[in-house]
């Protein structure tokens, strides 16, 4: 026997009819079909780009809402409007990686690496290779695409860091600065000199690197979209290539890397989930980029996520199930659901 699945069906709230009434081999459709989609709230982070000895940048940052007040989308701009979704329907949710530190993705540390391979390259990266189709660094949400942020380059070449969702700073000499995407993030900063001295901090999402000796990374954001206020998104600290690196990431408390430790040569990873630049580092030795973080928000009149992706991590429920946790209430009047790992698509 031959079964059809119907979905986005339901009774009417007026005659409590059923969706669905069989008599004999007919089949008749309930009195109300839901076809009205509802608003949904959304921050999508990518993964902050690795050091080398300038700062990575931050990963893209794009918010959208139109209830969110006085909140801004990556580079300091307004935010976006919300997303309509629709019962039944699938969306994807990717949750991008922070690209790897360069010299243990990369093998042995040296001078003589191409300019090009200090930006993050997916097919040099095997402990990451085959978890998700590429590029890995990136987040989405639906038709919402962020990208990773730039990774900063060494001192041994001439060129600004790359360009990302934020750029990443210089550790050459070079008064070029690395652009950040429009809507998502910003710019890095040059160096002060090609042997020693200060490097270029990466760009955060809610402003350039510091430019001047100090090496800083750009700010990130804050956001209370969960209805906690949090801080993400912001750039590496700069190295310094002959003595240990002493910029901040993002003014300290933004999510990027800190590059100036106590001891060793490879600077302080980022925040967890917050998708901030990778520390600058001494040497050889820059930090990675740390992990985006995918969330929405809508009003509580609507339903409750039914189902998500086996590899998501969502509202700390680990990887392993597709029946979605329950979603968090803190954001007064709204749902909200946090992805902080995973790809593959969800419903309602």
């Amino acid at each position: 026997m031959s079964e059809l699945a119907v979905d986005n069906i339901t009774g009417s709230s007026a005659t409590g009819a059923s969706p669905i009434t069989l008599s004999g081999n007919t089949a008749t459709l309930g009195t109300s079909v839901d076809t009205t989609g509802w608003e949904v709230d959304y921050l999508v982070l990518a993964g902050g780009g690795s050091g080398g000895h300038g700062g990575g940048g931050a990963g893209g940052y794009r918010l959208g809402s139109t209830t969110l007040s006085g909140e801004k989308s990556g580079g300091d701009t307004d935010p976006e409007k919300p997303i309509t979704v629709f019962r039944g329907m699938t969306y994807e949710v990717q949750v991008g990686l922070g690209s790897p530190s360069w010299n243990t993705s990369m093998g042995t540390a040296s001078g003589s690496l191409e300019p090009q391979q200090w930006r993050y390259s997916r097919t040099v990266a095997p402990t990451y290779q085959g978890m998700f189709p590429s590029p890995i660094g990136d987040s989405r949400f639906g038709p919402i695409h962020s990208i990773e942020g730039g990774s900063g380059t060494n001192e041994d070449y001439n060129h600004p860091g790359w360009h990302g969702g934020s750029g990443g700073g210089s550790g050459g000499s070079t008064t070029n600065t690395s652009e950040g995407l429009p809507g998502q993030g910003s710019k890095g900063a040059s160096s002060t000199a090609t042997s020693g001295g200060n490097k270029g901090g990466g760009g955060g999402a809610g402003g350039d690197a510091d430019n001047s000796t100090k090496g800083n990374g750009g700010i990130g954001l804050e956001s209370s979209i969960t209805g906690t206020a949090v801080k993400r998104a912001g750039g590496g600290g700069g190295g310094r290539a002959s003595g240990y690196g002493h910029g901040y990431g993002g003014n300290g408390d933004w999510g990027g890397g800190r590059s100036d430790p106590p001891t060793g040569s490879g600077g302080y990873y980022p925040a967890l989930n917050k998708g901030g630049g990778g520390s600058g580092g001494y040497t050889n030795s820059g930090s990675a980029g740390g992990d985006g973080i995918v969330i929405i928000s809508y009003l509580n009149t609507y339903p409750d996520l039914k189902i998500i992706h086996s590899t998501h991590v969502c509202n700390g429920q680990a990887a392993g199930t597709t029946t979605a946790p329950s979603p968090t209430t803190n954001r007064t009047g709204y749902k909200c659901y946090e992805f902080t790992a995973g790809r593959g698509g969800i419903s309602w």
